[in-house]
């Protein structure tokens, strides 16, 4: 494979690869390496596994284009079943994506599915197909890291009702009452490179999960200090005050000096709307003062 980062069994056959080790957003790779060897390509990598094929590609040009991955069965594109189809311009979460699905094939997870065959082009305004437990169930996957992330990013944009409190949410607490002390500390880490929309999602689950290995009202919080989406700020700091309370003891000052400065930015925005959260939160530096707490 010409991308070191593709981790495929040998029960994958490498019908294209032009798939380079190329970030989009890396400064440091030249435009015209990236048009000649990324923008251009529609056709980066085509992967045969059986009857399963992977499709990769990138579409829309250098300033709107993203990566495109397709999972079907069957040799024919105008007429196969389409498992999996995302579009994304994340090349860590492309990346371990495919692996996930090449080990998913490996490993037979798609076998008992029944689909209708049709052609992928009548999908071609569809942006987010999922087949299997991409987007409805957490993938049963060695990493568990990586299955949260894969699951939470590829539902995002899910802004279907309640969704998130009757589906996803329950699946996501189910999902990290699992963890244990050690699977927490790489989430705690690894997390901090997820984009805005795809840890917010899991701020809700995290403090409601009450699993001892996790702390969670802490890591609500630290979302909250690592994001600056505008709509998931004014959703989080609607907890924060009550979440934060329950945290006073366990952590210095500094920590909550930051929660009051991003709650003060938030509410410069909003008409005063969080005066409350921020004397609450002024209230718990004090008493972390008097309990001479550092």
């Amino acid at each position: 494979m010409k991308n070191s980062k593709i981790e495929i069994s040998n029960n994958w056959k490498i019908i294209k690869d032009e798939f380079f080790d190329i970030d989009p957003f890396d400064k440091s790779i030249s435009e015209d390496e990236k048009s000649m060897n990324l923008f251009m390509q529609e056709d980066l990598m085509l992967l045969n596994n059986g009857e399963y094929f992977i499709d990769l590609g990138w579409y829309g040009g250098n300033q709107n284009g993203c990566y495109k991955v397709y999972l079907y069965k069957g040799e024919n594109w105008h007429n196969c079943q389409l498992l999996e189809k995302y579009s994304t311009i994340e090349y860590q979460f492309l990346t371990k994506s495919i692996n996930t699905i090449a080990r998913n094939i490996d490993d037979k997870f798609y076998d008992e599915l029944e689909t209708e065959s049709g052609s992928i082009d009548d999908f071609s305004a569809v942006e987010l197909i999922s087949k299997f437990q991409i987007t409805h169930s957490i993938l049963k996957h060695p990493d568990k890291i990586l299955a949260l992330e894969f699951y939470l990013k590829s539902n995002k944009n899910d802004n279907e009702g309640d969704s998130w409190i009757y589906g996803h949410n329950p699946n996501i607490i189910e999902y990290l009452k699992t963890f244990n002390r050690e699977e927490y500390e790489r989430l705690n880490k690894e997390s901090e490179l997820w984009d805005d929309k795809t840890i917010s999602n899991l701020a809700d689950p995290i403090w409601q999960c009450g699993n001892s290995s996790i702390q969670g009202k802490y890591f609500y919080c630290k979302i909250f200090l690592q994001i600056n989406l505008r709509d998931e700020l004014e959703y989080l700091i609607e907890n924060l005050a009550a979440i934060a309370w329950d945290i006073k003891t366990n952590q210095p000052k500094e920590f909550f000096e930051k929660l009051i400065a991003k709650s003060k930015e938030v509410n410069e925005g909003s008409d005063g709307n969080y005066e409350y959260t921020i004397n609450q939160l002024e209230k718990i530096k004090a008493d972390n003062k008097r309990l001479g707490r550092s």
